[in-house]
């Protein structure tokens, strides 16, 4: 877990430590998605002499676990709804219907379930809120590999700011960081990272959310 005293400035250089910090797991996910895939050391092993048998067998445990464990564990959608008893019946249905709105524009079914899958492989995964193109909130899974959330120092641990980042064809990192309140594009220079263009946010919360498997 990363985490970052709240009463400190959110820098380029902060973004830098940390995100040096997260690359240095790159390594171990790659493994652990290679694992799932059958994409086994044993095929990479030496080579005997031509005189020798050399038969290399993949059983691919790995998938069958994380496959067949979610397919339990989030075959069946699970359903959301809203009842608060000091309301009428129609602000409940208004909020429910609201619910309902995006869980159908975001395929929750298939958003949990992939999710689930994300984070049995790597251990955790990450939810990504963003706004599209009509300004409507969409919901999406992205790779620990692409992904983190850093959190406070207090007792409740709470998200401080989430980063989201590749690499783009000049080789350089770019990306957004995201507050509880405000977003930020990241972009790697010559001098480091900048953060710039910042705006305001209403979600509420920092809009990267981590699912961690076995909390």
């Amino acid at each position: 877990m990363f985490m970052f005293p709240a009463d400190k400035e959110i820098t380029g250089e902060v973004v830098s430590d940390f995100i040096e910090l997260h690359q240095a797991k790159i390594t171990r996910y790659q493994e652990l998605h290679n694992l799932y895939k059958g994409d086994a050391p044993i095929l990479y092993g030496e080579a005997k002499e031509n005189y020798k048998p050399d038969n290399r067998l993949v059983v691919n445990f790995p998938r069958y676990q994380v496959d067949n464990f979610n397919g339990f564990f989030a075959g069946i959608a699970p359903k959301i709804s809203y009842n608060n008893p000091d309301n009428t019946d129609e602000q409940n249905k208004l909020i429910d219907d609201i619910i309902n709105d995006f869980e159908r524009r975001c395929d929750m079914g298939d958003f949990m379930a992939e999710m689930g899958k994300q984070a049995s492989i790597f251990g955790h995964s990450f939810g990504y809120l963003y706004q599209d193109e009509n300004s409507e909130t969409q919901l999406v899974k992205v790779s620990p590999e692409n992904a983190f959330v850093v959190y406070d120092q207090s007792i409740a641990q709470k998200p401080l700011f989430g980063v989201y980042y590749i690499t783009n064809d000049d080789d350089k990192i770019e990306g957004h960081l995201h507050t509880t309140t405000h977003s930020y594009n990241l972009m790697e220079g010559k001098n480091g990272f900048t953060l710039y263009d910042e705006t305001p946010h209403y979600y509420g919360d920092v809009p990267i959310v981590e699912f961690v498997e076995n909390d």
